[in-house]
């Protein structure tokens, strides 16, 4: 992954401020010279005069251009940038001609500062013209005369100094804009999460900002749970791999989890890792030779976002602070989307079951059925109902009643998938789908829910035992019975009746009739 090439914008936060310095300097070496001719006490030269003159005109561009740099517009702005640079380039040829031998090594320090001053308000192109004008002239000056070695060097010397400057001030200017670039980018994330209450959807935010503002060749975001790191996000190389799980222990991920403190390790060939922790392949099975992780910590979860390379020396310190930032904004976001799901998930519920209520089971149904078509496979559904539970309830009181209905969805639950879904169709009246579940199979966990709430029993607060009820059950097939949810539903509920019918604590059809139908 690359990260996006930020714009080119040379010092975009108060780049007028930067210059200060160097613009005073450069106003007070200007100034000296002029002062240097006008209080002389011998009879100036010609050239000398017009040296004078001209440190004095400087002065007075310098006034112009703050002047202009203030009522331009953006765009003439720029344009006045590079006519400035020109304009400095010519000058200080002038100046290099018109100077004194003695007074050279202060025109080259002029430069200078102007090429420092140029560079940050245009950039580097146009501060390498004025030096390339200016070195161009004082070349010609040297020529045109015999200097030793030491004083070609002492000339010479400045305006290499002058390239080094504007080199070192365009990288921090790249550094700088850069930085600020993929801060905006975080800051694009933070504000664009805000709105966002799905999981998936922060996750897929954070999937594109983690590739636009840090380059690496895997990441991966976790949670933990339990014993392990369940990896809701994870690319290697360009490729997406699901339902990857890494073990908090002796591992980079579970060290950082644990501790709750980031870990960048620039070289895992070489550099000193927490003791104790060892090598975890995942995804292409190639092992990374550079790696950072940061923890994602609230109330309610705790994860990692890391990142690893194949490449050696790939993270600094000002990756992992970048990520450090993104990891706070992507655990409140994962944090809010955790609660609208939780929040979500329970008014979809039975406040007492804690099995899906009747309308919310209906919506799971008829994705089910839709699946089953897709994939042309059965769907087995369970009509129950709890035999004389109005009786039952009379007899030993309301709480046993709850205890019972809570007991019976535990125990339906024991003995389904996870695939499955359980609903409370009304008072005691339960509904179990069994995707890609034949009748026969369908049969069969009902039986085992009968013989297990046979065996059930709970007691009263005197500490009595009271005696499960029984339960009725009646099977349909989707779609060899019945090729829509509410036929599907009406044939399974008439079924329940005539298994209630036939003396109560009865499934229907019997096992009989699904080994002859086999649907």
């Amino acid at each position: 992954m690359k990260s996006d090439p930020s714009p080119r914008i040379p010092f975009p936060r108060r780049p007028r401020t930067l210059i200060m310095p160097a613009l005073v300097a450069l106003t007070v070496l200007l100034l000296a010279i002029t002062l240097h001719g006008v209080t002389a006490r011998r009879n100036l030269l010609p050239h000398e005069i017009a040296f004078s003159i001209f440190s004095a005109a400087g002065v007075l561009a310098i006034a112009l251009s703050r002047f202009l740099d203030a009522s331009l517009a953006h765009r003439r702005r720029h344009l006045w940038g590079w006519l400035g640079a020109l304009t400095t380039g010519i000058g200080l040829s002038a100046l290099t001609i018109l100077a004194p031998a003695e007074m050279l090594p202060l025109v080259n320090v002029v430069l200078d500062l102007a090429v420092i001053i140029i560079a940050i308000l245009v950039g580097r192109a146009a501060a390498f013209l004025a030096i390339a004008i200016t070195a161009s002239t004082e070349l010609a000056v040297l020529c045109s005369s015999s200097h030793t070695p030491l004083q070609w060097l002492q000339y010479i010397a400045l305006p290499l100094l002058g390239v080094i400057l504007v080199e070192t001030i365009a990288r921090l200017s790249r550094a700088t804009s850069d930085r600020i670039h993929r801060l905006e980018l975080i800051h694009e994330f933070s504000r664009q999460v805000t709105s966002s209450l799905e999981t998936g959807q922060v996750l897929s935010l954070l999937n594109a900002t983690i590739q636009k503002i840090i380059e690496a060749d895997s990441y991966y975001v976790g949670l933990l749970q339990d014993d392990h790191i369940a990896l809701d996000l994870f690319y290697d190389d360009g490729e997406y791999f699901n339902a990857v799980r890494i073990p908090t222990k002796s591992t980079l991920a579970g060290w950082v989890i644990e501790h709750q403190k980031p870990l960048l390790i620039p070289d895992l060939r070489r550099d000193e890792k927490p003791v104790g922790l060892t090598g975890y392949l995942i995804g292409k099975r190639r092992p990374s030779l550079s790696w950072v992780g940061v923890p994602i910590t609230t109330a309610r979860l705790k994860g990692i976002i890391a990142l690893s390379s194949y490449t050696p020396e790939a993270f600094d310190h000002n990756d992992l602070e970048l990520l450090e930032n993104l990891a706070q904004h992507a655990a409140l976001a994962l944090d809010n989307a955790l609660r609208y799901a939780e929040v979500e998930e329970l008014s979809h519920l039975d406040s007492l079951t804690q099995v899906y209520n009747h309308g919310y089971f209906l919506e799971v149904l008829q994705k089910q059925t839709d699946e089953a078509l897709l994939s042309n496979t059965p769907l087995s559904l369970i009509m129950l109902d709890i035999d004389h539970f109005k009786r039952y309830n009379d007899t030993y009181g309301h709480l046993a009643g709850d205890e019972i209905l809570r007991r019976l969805c535990a125990i339906i639950r024991r003995h389904i998938k996870r695939t499955d879904a359980i609903g409370r169709w009304g008072g005691e009246e339960f509904v179990i789908s069994l995707p890609t579940a034949t009748g026969m199979q369908a049969f069969q966990v009902a039986r085992r829910i009968q013989q297990s709430m046979a065996a059930t029993a709970i007691h009263s607060r005197e500490g009595k035992t009271i005696p499960a009820p029984t339960v009725s059950q009646g099977i349909a097939v989707f779609p060899d019975e019945a090729d829509e949810i509410f036929p599907l539903i009406d044939l399974a509920d008439r079924r329940l009746y005539i298994a209630k019918g036939r003396g109560r604590n009865q499934i229907e059809p019997r096992e009989e009739h699904w080994r002859i139908a086999r649907p």
